[in-house]
């Protein structure tokens, strides 16, 4: 017997074109299998059942648009028990649940004893599935967890498995208008594209024409993130941020809508580096910038030794050598590696001190000396910006101070009189100002010098009395200058002068004074000791405004607390992301478990 085979041809012209339609604009293909990944505990079967309250009552979806479509909902939950969860979850969310079907199996007859029992349901009975949509005209299908219901024998991770089953799910789907909301745990790697963070094969959300993510906020460790992973039939939306509130009369949670959030999905799934790494690559890069301003170019040997001294690590040090884009050359025999700042290259010979030493007594005097990170040539690098050795008020021509004034090319007095003039300035200074530049003032370029000036003199007008080096130099990279004119500035300032070189972070007097200083770790002491008894969180807020009334800047207050033997910087109980929080260590306490 001879089987012909033939494929099936359809030309395009016979086809009529429909719009998509969707359940959940942007979010919920109508008749399409949909992904929701999440960490457990996040709420994921919460969300799902919110969802549900807002298609079995036609009401209104968090984005504001009315649920076009509503209609009956299919639960197939492997998690929650029926009475003491998944109804009273219901009920806090509003839903009508005479329009809600729990699917809890499939009823067959022992052969043997003739009894009946109930077989649990797997997505292989596809045929029992269409035949459920198509008798309840359901249009939400929601399967919590995805993992639980693959057919005995399915590979999970392997993509023609998965594909298989999700096929004919999604023809079914496809025929009855009912999406299918597919509920699954992420994997255990760290990081990475969202699409890979799903449990089971890349297949799956393959096969799916939408994926959702829930992670919770970075931010706010009390706040839940929902974000698009992929949209096959819509444009990306906007992230949606919501919190899980109790619901006292129902003793369970309920979803509050709390609106869009920026937060997107690979940057809520993005590994988190700690505060403790991240301020030990900056004060590495701080201690290797200062080191080598104040001793010039140095075999890479001394530096490394030098280096680990300070208790950084061989790795951290070539991060921020790298970072700092120094440059490494060899020369002589036998071959001796040295390690230049860029600006070290170009600048002329200085002949320094080769051993790093901390600035005490008259040494932190500056004069010729090469102390902390002000130490180095007057001259700026080639790449420095100049103008004029002064910037004055585009309107009155005042000398301008403060960097906020000489960014906008206006004195503060000036630019409120155009905020209540919308904008116009009077006639005379209309005609002053086209004689020298356009109505919008270009932004003006000064040196460094001039830019360094105006920095310190803001510090101080803001009652800073000190400063960190690190602080100011991200100041000036921001502004654009390199850091080696910034230190060539520092050098030339005749109030400014090192006065503690400490773990790889140096300290700056403002004022030209250095008797009574007490340095930021030590008043982050004080400030904890005069807590009220018992205190045992450090609130931030509070720690910011105390360091900002006695002079210090947040930058170094949040250092100095960091690295604080009395501060436990510890990660929020089920937070994921970055959320930590400060907790108080008693000594007493230390010492006894100790």
């Amino acid at each position: 017997m001879t089987i012909e085979h033939s494929l099936k041809l359809t030309r395009l012209s016979d086809v009529q074109a429909e719009r998509v339609e969707w359940l959940w604009q942007d979010r919920l293909p109508l008749g399409k299998p949909v992904t929701l990944d999440g960490d457990p505990g996040l709420g994921k079967s919460t969300l799902a059942l919110d969802m549900t309250a807002t298609v079995t009552t036609g009401g209104q979806w968090p984005t504001g648009d009315i649920c076009q479509h509503p209609g009956d909902v299919l639960l197939l939950s492997a998690e929650d028990g029926l009475a003491d969860t998944t109804r009273p979850r219901l009920d806090a969310a509003g839903a009508d649940v005479g329009r809600v079907h729990a699917i809890e199996g499939k009823t067959l007859i022992d052969p043997e004893s003739g009894e009946r029992y109930l077989r649990p349901l797997s997505l292989a009975d596809v045929v029992d599935l269409d035949a459920a949509m198509a008798a309840t005209d359901a249009r939400l299908l929601i399967v919590d967890v995805l993992m639980a219901f693959l057919p005995a024998g399915t590979d999970a991770h392997k993509d023609q498995d998965v594909r298989r089953v999700l096929s004919a799910l999604g023809a079914a789907a496809d025929r009855n208008r009912c999406t299918v909301l597919l509920l699954r745990h992420l994997n255990k790697a760290k990081g990475g594209d969202p699409m890979y963070r799903g449990g089971g094969s890349i297949g799956i959300v393959g096969a799916a024409r939408a994926g959702l993510l829930v992670a919770a906020d970075p931010n706010n460790p009390m706040q839940r993130v929902l974000a698009c992973v992929k949209s096959n039939l819509g444009v990306m939306p906007q992230s949606l941020a919501y919190r899980l509130v109790d619901s006292p009369e129902h003793g369970v949670a309920h979803v509050e809508w709390l609106g869009t959030t920026h937060h997107d999905a690979r940057g809520l799934l993005a590994t988190p580096e700690s505060e403790e790494d991240s301020d030990e690559r900056t004060a590495a890069e701080n201690w290797l910038q200062d080191y080598l301003t104040a001793n010039g170019p140095t075999a890479s040997k001394r530096v490394k030794n030098d280096a680990a001294k300070e208790r950084f690590s061989e790795a951290t040090l070539k991060r921020a050598k790298k970072k700092l884009g120094i440059e490494d050359r060899s020369s002589g025999f036998p071959r001796t590696s040295t390690w230049y700042l860029p600006s070290q290259l170009s600048a002329p010979p200085v002949s320094q001190k080769r051993e790093p030493t901390e600035p005490t007594g008259s040494d932190q005097h500056k004069h010729n000396e090469p102390t902390g990170p002000i130490s180095q040539s007057a001259h700026a690098g080639e790449s420095e910006p100049t103008a004029d050795p002064t910037v004055n008020c585009a309107a009155c021509g005042q000398r301008l101070i403060a960097p906020d004034s000489v960014e906008r090319g206006y004195c503060e007095g000036c630019r409120r009189q155009q905020q209540q003039t919308r904008g116009r300035i009077t006639e005379a200074t209309v005609t002053d100002l086209d004689s020298r530049r356009s109505h919008e003032p270009a932004k003006p370029k000064v040196s460094c010098r001039i830019w360094f000036d105006n920095y310190i003199a803001e510090l101080r007008a803001a009652g800073h009395t000190t400063i960190e080096s690190f602080a100011v130099r991200e100041a000036g990279e921001r502004a654009g200058f390199k850091k080696g004119s910034i230190a060539t500035a520092a050098s030339a300032h005749p109030d400014v002068r090192v006065i503690e070189v400490k773990a790889g972070v140096t300290t700056w007097s403002l004022t030209g004074d250095s008797d009574g200083y007490v340095t930021a770790g030590d008043w982050v002491l004080a400030y904890i000791d005069a807590l009220p008894a018992g205190t045992e969180v450090l609130d931030p807020g509070a720690l910011q405004q105390a360091a900002q009334g006695a002079g210090y800047s947040w930058d170094a207050v949040r250092h100095a607390a960091v690295k604080c033997d009395r501060v436990d910087s510890r990660p929020v109980v089920g937070n994921a992301k970055n959320a930590r929080v400060w907790h108080i260590v008693d000594p007493a306490e230390e010492e006894n478990a100790g």
